[in-house]
């Protein structure tokens, strides 16, 4: 036989006893089982740990190797068994699961950079992806962070909570913007940052997540509803830059949400910048900046309020009777300045001009007709709050 030389040194090697010969034979016995005799020679010498082959084993099966593997307590054998893990191709998913194992019971960190190789191998099963995240597991070698998330091992999560407690902020926008990346991934990522919304860095990347886009659109609107979810648990003042940042970007999702997140906040350092949102272009950036003022209770926004009320109502009127249309101008969108106004009244209108408050006196209720004209009402806005709070002061001041 050819492999009658090889066996001969294997067995030679193995009544030596020398424990460098150790990893060598276990290389070799990847390829060749007949190195099984060698490494029960050097058991004997008590160069192996006690009872590594249990009598009867079959050392052609790969739980052989597993025992064997086991028995490895040197750092020195690291090396050869991540020169086994280099034969992946060759190798059966199991065999190459075992030498993993191995590696994690050796617990020498010196492995990370194969058993991340073994990780993204494109043969890796199932087991050879959970046994290598298993050994990453032990170090939380930042290396292996994106690998290990990436591959949607099962023991993942100690990669998400180093993501989570160092604030890896860079390294989960890098996640959410690979196209490689399945969509319960990428909302993973905007979940995480969900709650690290009191560093503005990662109020910074949800904004710019709002205009990532997926190659598929359902899993783009997907991901944008995840995204405004992420955003309502921003209250961190220290976010308060970084939002009114975004209420000048040229993209009016950003600037809707940039309102949204002013309003949650309470920074009274907003109150200028969501006045001059009052005149967006965009009429769900207006809505949202008048939902806004009125939870940081701006009363000197009245005067802003009641000109984008006007502005809006003007484009909305129907030029016949004078009524909106409720098709076009649902009660809760175009005059959201006119609810707006009827709020702050009851707060405070110890700083309006008088105009102002003579243009509330005047202020009349408006209805909102059905889209098919069929005359009924859907519903409408009373300024009677609006006008009596006018009154009463226009009273006191006399």
């Amino acid at each position: 036989s050819t492999l009658f030389p090889y066996t001969t040194l294997f067995r030679s090697l193995g009544d030596i006893g020398d424990q460098r010969a150790i990893a060598p034979l276990l290389a070799a016995f990847v390829k060749q089982p007949d190195v099984f005799p060698s490494l029960l020679t050097l058991q004997s010498r008590g160069v192996l740990a006690p009872a590594v082959f249990p009598v009867g084993s079959n050392y052609y099966k790969a739980e052989t190797l597993e025992v064997a593997l086991a028995a490895l307590t040197e750092s020195s054998a690291v090396e050869e068994l991540c020169s086994i893990l280099s034969w992946q191709i060759a190798l059966k998913s199991d065999v190459v699961a075992h030498v993993l194992r191995c590696l994690g019971a050796i617990a020498d960190q010196s492995c990370v950079p194969a058993v991340i190789d073994a990780l993204q191998h494109h043969r890796a099963g199932r087991e050879v992806l959970d046994a290598a995240a298993a050994v990453l597991a032990q170090f939380r070698d930042p290396r292996s962070i994106v690998p290990v998330v990436t591959a949607k091992c099962s023991p993942s999560d100690w990669a998400w909570d180093v993501l989570r407690e160092e604030r890896k902020i860079d390294v989960l926008y890098e996640i959410l913007i690979n196209g490689f990346t399945s969509i319960h991934l990428k909302q993973r990522v905007i979940y995480t940052l969900g709650g690290l919304t009191e560093d503005p860095h990662a109020v910074q990347s949800l904004f710019r997540a709002l205009t990532y886009r997926c190659k598929d659109h359902f899993d783009t609107a997907e991901l944008y509803k995840e995204t405004r979810k992420a955003l309502k648990k921003c209250h961190s003042l220290s976010s308060t830059d970084v939002a009114l940042g975004c209420l000048s970007q040229p993209d009016a999702v950003v600037r809707e949400c940039a309102a949204e997140v002013l309003g949650q906040i309470g920074d009274a350092r907003a109150g200028g910048a969501l006045m001059e949102a009052l005149a967006d272009s965009n009429d769900a950036v207006r809505v949202a900046a008048c939902h806004a003022i009125v939870e940081l209770r701006i009363p000197e926004a009245i005067t802003a309020l009641l000109k984008c009320y006007d502005g809006d109502l003007r484009i909305a009127r129907s030029t016949d009777d004078g009524y909106c249309d409720a098709f076009r101008v649902p009660p809760d969108g175009r005059l959201a300045a006119g609810l707006a106004v009827n709020e702050l009244a009851g707060h405070s209108l110890s700083g309006a001009p008088e105009a102002i408050l003579l243009k509330m006196v005047g202020l009349e209720d408006v209805k909102f007709r059905n889209h098919d004209q069929s005359g009924g009402w859907t519903g409408g806005m009373s300024f009677e709050r609006a006008r009596e709070a006018a009154r009463r002061e226009l009273k006191a001041r006399q």
